[in-house]
């Protein structure tokens, strides 16, 4: 019983784990953009973070396709 409720605590941290990783990249992106417009350079290395976050939800997905 320990086994399963700790999976299904497990397959929830999964779940909701790559949708997170999926917005906070779209928000990076979007704050560049619109910092652009107004001609401010926003922050530094977004398109690096944006790399290794593309990076982890291949991961995440991977994680949730082999289940």
């Amino acid at each position: 019983m320990l086994k399963e409720r700790a999976r299904r605590i497990l397959r929830a941290l999964e779940n909701s784990f790559t949708p997170l990783l999926l917005l906070v990249m779209t928000l990076l992106l979007l704050l560049q953009i619109v910092a652009r417009l107004f001609g401010v350079s926003a922050i530094r290395a977004s398109t690096d973070y944006v790399r290794h976050l593309v990076l982890w939800i291949t991961f995440a997905g991977a994680l949730v396709t082999t289940r």
